[in-house]
């Protein structure tokens, strides 16, 4: 019998030669991290063409899942290469994980707003609050409270570390898009709540450890 069920569409070749490049430069972003003499991607182009068609089909990030297998496969293999990258099986992984790993982002970014909210309260102001090394916020959080309210020497110093985050974790871009695109009229910060950050991240609102 034939399958009924709906299949997603077969990806252009466009659109797998753009994820392929994307796949490639994010690659080799990464690599130069840990190997700043790191030249080449090493495997075969049939297998990044394969895997670009592979995230494609799925419609998933390829600077996403990138980030997924430095975090999640790398500390298996010990090593950041293509070998980390480039098995099929780990997009059905990045796939599966991927609901749990946004919902986990949209509670840290809840949890930073309550913090810098508590800290404006107690009378701290805003640029004194994102410098604070002992402050649980991180490098992106920092970067679009910083952006919104037009601390823009902050905004320099942070940005590096920032885009390499909204870059290879996207979810930040929708999550913390209030900041990164208007400017706060008042002193508080705009935010979800805990059920729409969840919303937006594709999830519901539970518990769970914050990741970066």
């Amino acid at each position: 019998m034939a399958d009924s069920g709906c299949r997603p569409a077969e990806p252009s070749g466009a659109v797998i030669d753009q994820c392929l490049g994307q796949l490639k430069d994010g690659y080799m972003c990464l690599a130069r991290q840990l190997h700043p003499g790191k030249r080449k991607a090493g495997g075969k182009p049939a297998e990044w063409e394969a895997l670009a068609a592979a995230l494609a089909r799925r419609n998933l990030d390829p600077y996403e899942y990138l980030q997924y297998c430095y975090d999640v496969v790398v500390p298996h293999v010990r090593h950041f290469c293509a070998s980390a990258v480039l098995p099929l099986a780990n997009v059905h992984r990045f796939a599966k994980d991927k609901p749990d790993l946004d919902q986990r982002r949209a509670l840290l970014v809840e949890l930073q707003f309550v913090e810098v909210e508590r800290r404006l309260m107690q009378g701290d102001t805003i640029d004194v609050i994102i410098c604070d090394s002992r402050a649980s916020l991180s490098a992106v959080f920092r970067y679009a409270v910083a952006k919104a309210f037009g601390l823009q020497e902050l905004v320099g110093q942070l940005g590096e570390d920032a885009r390499h985050m909204l870059l290879f974790k996207p979810v930040y871009r929708r999550l913390l898009h209030g900041l990164l695109e208007e400017k706060q009229k008042h002193g508080g910060v705009d935010r979800p709540n805990a059920a729409s950050a969840g919303q937006q991240a594709g999830t519901g609102s539970v518990v769970v450890p914050p990741v970066t």
